[in-house]
């Protein structure tokens, strides 16, 4: 102060007032500072990256020692937002401990009986794994439950009301407003409730919650252990002697049905699906086990747990398996997805034919576009023999039956009039077997070779072989017969006249990789003296050789 005049400061500008026409305000506390929300406090339980974004190939920040504790203000996924040292980025919350909630945002006891988010929790619209997915609630947090239904219960969180599944979720307290659990330091937390689980393959079990950690020893699949304290996804338990982590991506609810994680199905989750045709039941995953009954075409079957391309299942009291490539999801529409299916793991394929594109994994789906014949495809999630793939900006469904293998880099196309051929080779039916007009067990059913019947079969696509059978030439499934020898030839047709359908290739043995000895015109008239599987033996232009039975037509 300067005589009756003031230096203050207000709005950034500094300067002189007058204090005759001013008075000495009474002194007030200053208002407390707003509590921060979701500001859930997380130690760093080895040295941790603080990235661009919250992925692992984003921009390294700057590397938090292990040990310090930061606070956490937002979530994407297992990722956390921080600031440390004036930066401000992503942290992995697997490689960090949870130490307290924060200092605000968790219910009062009176707002209902508060649950702590074991893990991440869905909150869904109803009380239904099928039901829409509002938002996820971070591992930790503390809802107040109103109102049970079953194992769900109602709450609120971040404005949106919904149902939670307590199966994930721990109770620390009544609606009294009693708590469930003592107040401890920040830096001490509760520890988790114990849980039975079971080991769904060889466990690891390790000396930290982390992937790199020292490696104790391997619990065998099936074994139930007690797990208590979580890190992220490791939960620590003990086995033989020793106490380590294990991680819960691989752990199941045990079989006699205690702790079932509902909302994140095991990896063998019931499904419905339908016969598309009669479908045998057998004893073991193989065509070759014992055939214990058939279930007829139609026929809508809960199948489990899982074997390549097999599932069990029962049936009229018998347990066993079927094959999963002659059942289809129901024509009733009622079969539910899995609610978070994990992607299945890329693989390349070529489309075996002009492959369509469809808009969801039904052939009444809407076709976005075809797929070129011979065009490698990197498909990814599955539904059924469905699975999605992108093509020229287009992402949708392709039928997995009407792909192959791809035939390698480089391959030279092979003509329009020479589809691609294998060696032929004489199988024998080990049971009744399906002649399909296509190679698919939803194609029309031309006619049954009778089981110990020896059939030559040539042209592949997957597990199907063309063959020829009384007249008919269709598709048969491998799995269903066996083969006997490396070559055979059919009866011969001597002396029938056909007409070629295209221009077709003469060659100089029954192959498409034999040499051509001429091109036959579209049209032509030609005696076929002997056939061999797919292939006849004719003469013209004064060359003998093998023509394609797929290009000629009886005159």
């Amino acid at each position: 102060m300067y005589g009756e005049w003031g230096k203050v400061t207000y709005k950034e500008k500094t300067g002189w007032i007058s204090l005759k026409s001013s008075k000495i305000a009474e002194e007030e506390k200053p208002p407390e500072k707003p509590a921060e929300t979701n500001g859930a406090v997380y130690k760093a339980a080895t040295t941790l990256n603080l990235r661009e974004k919250a992925t692992v190939s984003s921009t390294l920040l700057l590397k938090i020692p292990e040990g310090t504790k930061v606070t956490i203000t937002d979530y994407s996924g297992k990722w956390g937002k921080t600031t440390y040292k004036g930066k401000t980025g992503w942290v992995n919350l697997d490689f960090a401990d949870k130490i307290s909630d924060g200092t605000s945002g968790d219910p009062l006891p009176g707002d209902g009986t508060i649950y702590r988010a074991a893990t991440r929790l869905n909150l869904r619209e109803k009380a239904t794994v099928s039901s829409a997915l509002l938002l996820r609630i971070p591992e930790g947090t503390k809802v107040a439950v109103k109102e049970v239904s079953g194992k769900w219960g109602k709450t609120t969180y971040s404005g949106k009301t919904g149902w939670i599944n307590l199966d994930f979720a721990e109770r620390v307290s009544q609606s009294s407003g009693q708590s469930g659990e003592s107040s401890q330091p920040a830096d001490d937390p509760a520890p988790a409730e114990e849980t039975v689980l079971e080991a769904a393959t060889t466990l690891n079990l390790r000396e930290k919650p982390t992937a790199s950690s020292t490696l104790l020893l391997k619990i065998p699949e099936g074994t139930k252990v007690t797990v208590g304290e979580r890190s992220g996804k490791w939960a620590k338990t003990t086995y033989k002697g020793k106490t380590g982590w294990v991680n819960l991506d691989f752990t199941r609810k045990p079989t006699d049905g205690n702790q079932q994680p509902a909302d994140d199905p095991a990896p063998a989750e019931e499904t419905v699906v339908e016969a598309a045709t009669t479908l045998n039941l057998r004893e073991k995953p193989t065509a070759s086990s014992t055939l214990l009954l058939k279930i007829p075409e139609g026929t809508k079957v809960t199948v489990g747990e899982r074997s390549g391309k097999w599932a069990k299942t029962t049936y009229k009291g018998k347990t066993g398996w079927v094959n999963l490539d002659f059942t289809r999801k129901p024509t009733d529409g009622n079969q539910q997805p899995a609610d978070d299916p994990a992607p299945a793991e890329e693989t390349v394929v070529e489309a075996a034919t002009t492959l369509n594109l469809r808009e969801k994994p039904t052939a009444s789906s809407t076709l976005l576009l075809k797929i070129p014949e011979g065009t490698k495809v990197t498909v990814g999630e599955r539904s059924g023999k469905w699975a999605k793939t992108t093509y020229k900006g287009k992402t949708g469904w392709v039928n997995l039956d009407f792909t192959r293998k791809p035939t390698g880099s480089g391959e030279q196309q092979v003509p329009a009039d020479d589809p691609v051929s294998v060696k032929e080779e004489v199988y024998q039916a080990e049971t009744t077997l399906n002649l399909r007009e296509k190679p698919t067990a939803s194609s029309t059913l031309l006619l049954k070779i009778p089981e110990g019947t020896k059939i030559t079969v040539g042209e592949r696509s997957g597990k199907w072989a063309k063959a020829t059978y009384n007249g008919k030439t269709g598709w048969v499934n491998l799995d269903f017969a066996r083969k006997v020898s490396g070559s055979g030839n059919a009866p011969a047709a001597s002396g029938t006249s056909y007409v070629t359908t295209a221009d077709l290739s003469l060659r100089a043995e029954k192959s498409t990789s034999s040499k051509r000895l001429l091109i036959i015109p579209d049209g032509t008239k030609i005696t076929i003296t002997e056939v061999s599987g797919q292939w006849g033996k004719t003469t013209y232009g004064g060359k003998t050789g093998w023509v394609h039975m797929d290009y000629v037509k009886k005159s």
